[in-house]
């Protein structure tokens, strides 16, 4: 005799998407909240400053002002879709997703503290719980929209035309690592690019010690969304180290191994499946090599999704309208803490196949079996 009710159970759990909570992260940002809840929850809190929409002076929005759901008036807000130069954008899973959008003709001075005009949004996973100490291994898995009308930076073919979507960095806003897409001279299409800082010398980033990856074209990934995995671990010390006791100003005092430093990214490429799956590509490997800033002595790292057009307003510019990006199926966690794989981040939720492959070779690189012990 056929065992119906297991059948039916067997169904339901072989038909069930796969939810953040069933993954062994820390940190899920799906927006299926449908709302930004207060910014330490482990559900889609974010802290979140963005302008309303429309705006009266120089006021902003900021965590605790909005619920920066569907029906605000913010120019961050969750929604289940949203209409882009006649496109409609859905989510990349789920019933929501997250917008932004930046504008030429609005004051983002408060978020700036009044420093500089520079058009921005803040999407921060910055609450205490949610931070990183140096020399942790970490996942972070995400999505990005690129609209189909996005918009060549041409005026500025460097890096001063970015627009920056993600970054990785301390407390006091040093960063180890930033993602952007702009447009590099002699070439007339934006590209997508990780900046990436290394210094055993200092707790602050600085020019001379940034290294730049060109992860590939942004046409290609026009009108859908594009999957990001991080490896992560900073330690940038190539020998066993104590900055502290080293003399390193405002670095913590502590012993940290040398060749202990990670970073792989994936990205996902080609043509997409019916789920908006595609396929993972390796675009950066180092493992067991020195990354990042010398740890400080009292910050952690934090993860930050945004907007972020420092270069707008100060110089020539040939766009003719605003900068629009969506984010969704976010996921962090630590490998020891939490048992986190590249899986539990993807924002597929499936491990990395055989094709996902390094990018200068073409050997198998399954990230849940590179752990370092």
């Amino acid at each position: 005799m056929v065992n119906r009710c297991g059948v039916v159970l067997l169904a339901l759990a072989l038909s069930a998407p796969a939810m953040g909570d069933e993954r062994k992260v820390h940190f899920v940002g799906d927006f299926e909240s449908g709302v930004i809840p207060a910014k330490e929850a482990t559900h889609d809190g974010f802290y979140v400053a963005t302008l309303p929409d429309p705006q009266t002076g120089d006021t902003t929005l900021h965590t605790g002002q909005s619920t920066f759901g569907p029906t605000s008036a913010a120019d961050t807000r969750v929604v289940s879709s949203d209409v882009v130069g006649g496109e409609t954008v859905r989510p990349r899973r789920g019933n929501y997703f997250v917008r932004t959008e930046v504008f030429r003709d609005k004051n983002y001075l408060q978020l700036n503290d009044f420093s500089k005009n520079r058009p921005r949004s803040k999407i921060y996973m910055s609450d205490p719980n949610h931070r990183v100490n140096y020399d942790e291994e970490g996942f972070v898995g995400f999505s990005i929209y690129i609209p189909k009308n996005f918009e060549n930076e041409l005026a500025v073919r460097d890096h001063r035309g970015s627009s920056m979507l993600f970054e990785m960095g301390s407390d006091s806003h040093q960063s180890m690592m930033n993602l952007g897409v702009w447009v590099q001279s002699p070439s007339n299409e934006a590209h997508w690019f990780l900046r990436v800082y290394t210094n055993s010398k200092s707790v602050r980033d600085d020019d001379e010690h940034v290294e730049v990856f060109d992860l590939g074209p942004v046409s290609s990934d026009k009108g859908r969304w594009t999957d990001f995995v991080f490896r992560y671990r900073f330690n940038p010390f190539s020998v066993t180290t104590n900055p502290g006791a080293a003399g390193i100003s405002a670095a913590r005092n502590q012993v940290y191994e040398g060749n202990k430093g990670i970073l792989q990214v994936w990205k996902s490429e080609g043509t997409a499946e019916s789920d908006g799956d595609r396929r993972m590509a390796m675009k950066i490997d180092k493992v067991n090599q020195p990354v990042g800033l010398v740890p400080h002595a009292t910050e952690k790292l934090r993860h930050y999704w945004r907007i972020y057009k420092f270069g707008w307003l100060s110089n020539p510019t040939s766009l003719t309208h605003s900068v629009w990006f969506g984010f969704d199926e976010i996921r962090q966690g630590l490998v020891n803490r939490d048992g986190t794989t590249f899986a539990d981040v993807a924002p597929s939720g499936t491990p990395c196949s055989t094709d996902c492959v390094a990018s200068l070779d073409t050997k198998p690189r399954p990230p849940a079996s590179l752990a370092v012990e």
